[in-house]
Parts: C-alpha cells; sequence; structure tokens
C-alpha cells in the first residue's frame, strides 16, 4: 500500500502518514521543473537570442510544486486533534518527502497543509509545497547499498568511502543528471587530477569549486598516500 514518510530537515524526526496519522493517499500530483529562460529581443529583427545557457553552459530550472491527497482512516472525532498534530509537525517546515512507489529518490521542500483544498467535515487533507528542482537519491555516494532493494536496470554501485591512494590511483566517479560539488575527505593531504587540472586536496574535510561531478563517468587521479572519501548525492528530474 501507498504510505509516504516524511522526514523534519532540521529535526530528523520522522512520520509516516499511513502508518502514524491513518492517512491514505489518494493522489499525488508533482510538476516538473520549468526552465530558467532568458531570451533578448532583437530590435528591427526577427525573432529572439536565446541566452538560457549563456552564463553556465547549462540549463537551470525552478522549483518545481508537489501535492499529496488523503483520506483519514481513524476515529472521526478524533480528526480535528489529529490535523494539529499534522499541522505542528510540518506546516511551513522544510521538509524531506519519501513516497514507496519511488523508492530510490525522496523531495525536499517547504510542506503546508492547503486549507481551501482541506476538508475536515468529509476527514480529507491536502498537503502542498515547493520543493527542489532535482529529487534526490536515497543512497548517497558513501552509505551502505543492499542488494534487496537494488535496481538491475537503472541502479548504480556507488563506493567512494575510504579509497585507498597509494602513488597514483585512477577512481571512476558516476554522476547523475544533477551536477554536483562533492566533498573529499583525506587522511593525508594528496593531488587529484581532473579534467586535466591538478588540486590539492587537504587533510580533513574540503571542497574545490572548480570540481563537478556531471551525468556519466568522472575520472579522477589521485596522487599520494592515505585513504579519500567522495562523498556526494546525486538526483534526477
Amino acid at each position: 500500500m501507498l504510505e509516504i514518510e516524511l522526514v523534519n530537515e532540521k529535526t530528523g524526526v520522522s512520520k509516516k502518514t499511513l502508518e502514524d496519522w491513518q492517512l491514505k493517499c489518494y493522489d499525488i500530483q508533482i510538476s516538473f521543473p520549468s526552465a530558467k529562460t532568458y531570451l533578448v529581443d532583437i530590435p528591427g529583427g526577427d525573432g529572439k537570442i536565446d541566452l538560457t545557457e549563456a552564463l553556465t553552459g547549462e540549463v537551470k530550472f525552478n522549483n518545481r510544486t508537489i501535492s499529496l491527497s488523503f483520506d483519514y482512516r481513524g476515529d472521526y472525532f478524533d480528526w480535528k486533534r489529529k490535523i494539529s498534530e499534522i499541522a505542528n509537525f510540518l506546516h511551513g517546515k522544510r521538509t524531506k518527502i519519501f513516497i514507496s512507489t519511488d523508492k530510490y529518490y525522496y523531495y525536499v521542500g517547504r510542506v503546508m497543509i492547503d486549507t481551501k483544498k482541506s476538508n475536515i467535515a468529509d476527514c480529507q487533507i491536502e498537503l502542498t509545497g515547493e520543493v527542489e528542482p532535482y529529487k534526490l537519491e536515497v543512497v548517497s555516494s558513501t552509505d551502505k547499498w543492499l542488494w534487496d532493494s537494488f535496481d538491475l536496470k537503472t541502479g548504480v554501485i556507488r563506493e567512494y568511502k575510504d579509497i585507498v591512494v597509494s602513488g597514483d590511483t585512477k577512481v571512476e566517479v558516476i554522476g547523475s543528471p544533477k551536477k554536483v560539488i562533492p566533498i573529499f575527505e583525506c587522511t593525508n593531504s594528496m593531488y587529484v587530477t581532473f579534467n586535466n587540472q591538478k588540486t590539492l586536496l587537504p587533510k580533513g574535510r574540503s571542497k574545490n569549486l572548480d570540481i563537478e561531478i556531471i551525468d556519466g563517468v568522472n575520472e579522477m587521479i589521485f596522487s599520494g598516500n592515505g585513504k579519500v572519501t567522495i562523498e556526494f548525492r546525486g538526483g534526477s528530474l
């Protein structure tokens, strides 16, 4: 049965809509994000100049919207107390949204109770929110993955924790449609060569804005001695 898990991003506290609140979801609407386009009119000429990708070399997106509609399957006389409990937990707060029918990803955004579409008389409630354009992968590059939940068709195995570096060590990092800047954690300072550019990574945790993991295979060559962890979380539209 469809289950939606809501996690308060600040506290980490989790609630399941069916198990904890007796809310049965009967409708989910998730929009795709609109592209941030930039068109410049040509005075006295035909059409417009499309500068959408001129600054960053790629298309950027606006946030997307999400709407979750529920029936309450608990005691009718307890509904007013229940809806206050739900409001206290999530209304206006940054929330991670996990949907059981899309178990490899989750959404992040600010969730509200839609008072116009929620109905106390019929014990119905609608949760709406504006979420980030990319849904994020549940399993990060440093999390353990399990065969039981692994998708053999689309799943990607990433094992980038405590990679042993001795001399020159090549690592092929599999990216996702969402570009990300990884965090490197090194036991000793070492160099990394990425896109023919050699960069010093200090001991401990660090980021380098020139190192961006893109969709597909990203080759990194680490030079030195020690261990390195490459930490990131991919995403998809």
